[in-house]
């Protein structure tokens, strides 16, 4: 590198002068220049990426993209479509070896995986190291040739794509620290974790498709800064501004700044004669030091879906950086106390429900009527009992911290002696506007603000399409659930959403949803989380209730805020199922989501099916921290396009366990951890037939396996084109499809060991609600293979035994 040498150069000089004044006159602290051909430059694809098994046809270059670089190819590197062949790629950069760049060389930098998350990146990277003390600048001609899904893939409906995520993108960029690099040729099996890192950014991110099919990406600033942990930390996440469009195909000239005062960022027309973005902040000038305090990565870097030519790549040296360094503080919850008993009332006894995310102390003045004073943990609900006069009260709680800091907080809470009392029931009807007697029923609105703890709100005969929104500060109590339930014989649909805020809910026996040809819309819905019914409570049973037809989530338990204390727990889902459910872009609608939660969220006798994403997604984003385990038991995932149970994601080490569940005929694997380090458990569970593995239990490079198997099977009807199981962790009495067959203790499992290996177009409940579970997977009484288990276990669901 020049400066280094020029140091070296500097010291020798220092040691043959005769002249001390000589060393003195020189300074190494000024800029150097020009270092681009100086230095030594080198290629890497690192972070979460699109592994060996992804439905890749949803990237930018389909099945002809790659992740490499290429300096001067021969190919046609202009044509977003071409297809490389074998020679093509041998022409690229090999990981981590030197080379060095001339002015006139032509840089090619390919995507088809990883991702510019919140939290963490996967990126293809061609970049070079500098001392970390250094300030410098960055350019580059960059063209981007390809960005987004293919031109030939089609949304919902067969429509035309006409926007891509902001999980696609690239620019020039520094980082504070490098993944490791991905394996070439990738390994089955292996996993990829996230790769975390604080970095500055001039460059894009998503962008919107035009009916002419023309490309514009959102450029500007990207930054991350906080992070200290290569695993990533809480409430860390991505920030910036990209507010102008730019072409794809079209040139641009893209700068990128460090100063004392911070980075910056710029971008020109390719002639430099029009600003188009002025220069502007792209973080702390120290971001890049944070874990890393030696060495700043800078380059070009392209994630997820695309191609960019680059030219004219100059890195200039502008000296000493004397900035002072300052470090973000630690991620530190604010002070916030949650209100969830509701503001009306049928009753002088009236119970105040609060939450907390810090310890402390809560006062609780009330008008004629003396100060209540009580601790109150962040970990638990407080309730305190008052007494209500007729008509409107007005009480003030004061929160006091575990650091001193006060608040007040006002609410007003009716008491109306002439309600309907919470012994009696309430009823609603799509038309009503009553009181809410049987033969004056209320509008569901109104009903759900006058429903008490301990209530039911009965639905009569109809078509419900007001949106369901149950308020954080309306729950019921404990053993005094808020209950809503057809009336009996009703025919009910609520054609329609529901966000379920509150505690202490019961949904029973309902229809939720939109048709095929009609989906419930739940895009941009904000706290509604892209889902039919969304839980951002806790304590809420949702029992025997379909989610249908929507353009998101059938049904999602998942708070989108960063302080754990208040992310949903124990909520319950019982005999529940969720289908057909379709988003724009054809990704991203799971059947059942747990992301973001706390403890005790549970699924039980639940089928999800025919969804365009996962059965289950228990994605866990890096900035949230580990979600707490989810259980899930006696539950199916057949006929998605993705994964049937997807346990985890991201990178964090979240510990679920699924026990006696069925995944079949998904459209990659029926159980995968998906990028999970955490301990996951499995008991008892079977995986026939799915397109890709049956069980996906990666090794990673950052962990050693933590993973728990028990009495799993894997099943499959043709093994002479299927993929072969990868598990990582402890296996006892399992039997996986390897080496072209599947064995139990060396027995030979064949379609004859079962009642059924055809499996049914859709499964039937019995009159409370359990799976009838039929043959399908069945083990024959007389099969040889019940003589391989043990008497208190099995091999694969349970039920399958009886």
């Amino acid at each position: 590198m020049k400066f280094i040498q020029n140091k070296l150069i500097y010291l020798l000089i220092c040691i043959i002068s005769v002249s001390a004044m000589s060393c003195a006159s020189k300074n190494i602290d000024q800029p150097q220049g020009d270092i681009t051909a100086d230095q030594k430059w080198f290629y890497r694809a690192f972070g979460q990426s699109t592994d060996l098994f992804f439905d890749n046809t949803a990237n930018a270059l389909g099945q002809n993209g790659i992740n490499h670089v290429w300096i001067n190819p021969s190919w046609a590197y202009n044509d977003p479509l071409y297809v490389q062949s074998s020679d093509d790629i041998k022409q690229s950069l090999l990981p981590d070896t030197a080379i060095q760049l001339h002015p006139d060389d032509t840089i090619v930098v390919e995507s088809r995986g990883g991702k510019i998350a919140a939290g963490h990146d996967g990126m293809t990277f061609f970049y070079t190291e500098i001392p970390a003390n250094r300030n410098f600048q960055l350019r580059a001609t960059m063209t981007i040739t390809a960005a987004g899904p293919h031109p030939d893939n089609k949304g919902s409906k067969g429509k035309p794509v006409t926007s891509f995520q902001q999980q696609s993108g690239g620019g020039i960029l520094a980082r504070d620290i490098l993944g490791e690099h991905r394996k070439d040729p990738a390994i089955d099996g292996f996993e990829e974790l996230p790769a975390v890192s604080n970095f500055s950014a001039t460059g894009f991110l998503g962008g919107k498709i035009e009916k002419n099919g023309q490309r514009f990406v959102y450029a500007g600033t990207l930054y991350r800064d906080g992070q200290t942990s290569p695993l990533g930390n809480v409430g860390v996440g991505r920030e910036g501004v990209r507010d102008v469009l730019l072409e794809v195909g079209l040139p641009y000239v893209y700068l990128l700044e460090r100063t004392d005062e911070g980075y910056f960022s710029t971008i020109l027309s390719a002639d430099e004669s029009v600003i188009i973005l002025p220069r502007t902040s792209s973080g702390n000038p120290d971001l890049t030091n944070r874990i890393d305090n030696k060495h700043i990565y800078v380059g070009v870097g392209m994630m997820r879906e695309g191609r960019i030519i680059v030219n004219q790549l100059q890195l200039e040296d502008h000296g000493i950086h004397r900035g002072a360094t300052t470090i973000p503080p630690a991620y530190h919850s604010e002070s916030t106390l949650r209100i969830k008993s509701h503001n009306y009332t049928t009753s002088s006894e009236y119970t105040l429900a609060l939450m907390t995310n810090r310890d402390g102390t809560v006062i609780i003045h009330q008008q004629d009527k003396d100060d209540i004073r009580s601790e109150i943990q962040s970990t638990e609900e407080l309730y305190l009992p008052l007494i209500l006069n007729s008509g409107t009260n007005e009480i003030m709680i004061e929160w006091i911290d575990d650091e001193e800091n006060k608040q007040e907080y006002h609410v007003s809470v009716i008491y109306n002696e002439r309600g309907i009392l919470a012994s009696q029931p309430l009823y609603a009807s799509p038309t009503g506007n009553g009181s809410g007697e049987i033969h004056h029923p209320a509008n569901i609105a109104d009903a759900i603000q006058w429903l008490q703890p301990g209530q039911t709100l009965y639905l009569l005969d109809g078509r419900y399409t007001t949106p369901i929104i149950i308020e954080e500060n309306n729950g019921g109590l404990p053993r005094l659930y808020k209950i809503i339930k057809p009336a009996n014989g009703a025919n009910v649909w609520i054609n329609t959403h529901i966000l379920i805020q509150g505690n202490y809910w019961h949904l029973n026996n309902l229809l939720v949803g939109g048709t095929e040809d009609e989906r419930i819309d739940v895009s941009g819905k904000g706290t509604l989380g892209n889902a039919v019914i969304n839980i951002l409570g806790s304590y809420n049973i949702i029992e025997m209730v379909i989610t249908e037809y929507g353009t998101g989530t059938g049904l999602n338990i998942g708070n989108s805020g960063i302080y754990k204390e208040f992310f949903p727990k124990y909520n319950h889902i019982l005999k529940s199922e969720s289908r057909y459910n379709v988003d724009p872009a054809g990704n991203n609608a799971d059947g059942f989501g747990a992301k973001r939660v706390g403890p005790g969220n549970y699924f039980y006798q639940s089928i999800a099916h025919n969804n365009v994403d996962d059965g289950w997604d228990l994605f866990n984003p890096i900035d949230a921290g580990a979600s707490d385990p989810v259980l899930i038991e006696e539950s199916i995932a057949y006929g998605n396009a993705h994964n049937g149970f997807k346990i985890g994601g991201e990178g964090q080490p979240a510990h679920h366990i699924v026990r006696n569940s069925l995944a079949f005929q998904n459209g990659m694997a029926g159980f995968s951890d998906n990028f999970n380090p955490g301990e996951l458990i499995l008991e008892f569970n079977t995986s026939a037939d799915n397109a890709d593995q049956n069980f996906l239990m990666r090794d990673n490079s950052i962990v050693p396996p933590q993973n728990k198997l028990h009495g799993v099977l894997s099943w499959r009807k043709d093994l002479s084109h299927a993929k072969e199981d990868y598990i990582s962790g402890s296996i006892s009495e399992s039997a996986f499809f390897k080496n072209g067959s599947i064995l139990f203790n060396q027995y030979s499992i064949t379609k004859d060991d079962f009642m059924s290996v055809t499996p049914p177009l859709y499964y039937q409940r019995d009159n409370n609600g359990f799976i009838i579970w039929g043959d399908y997977m069945r083990v024959r009484p007389d099969s040889p293979l019940r003589k391989y288990i043990a008497i208190d276990s099995s091999l694969g669901v349970k039920h399958l035994y009886k």
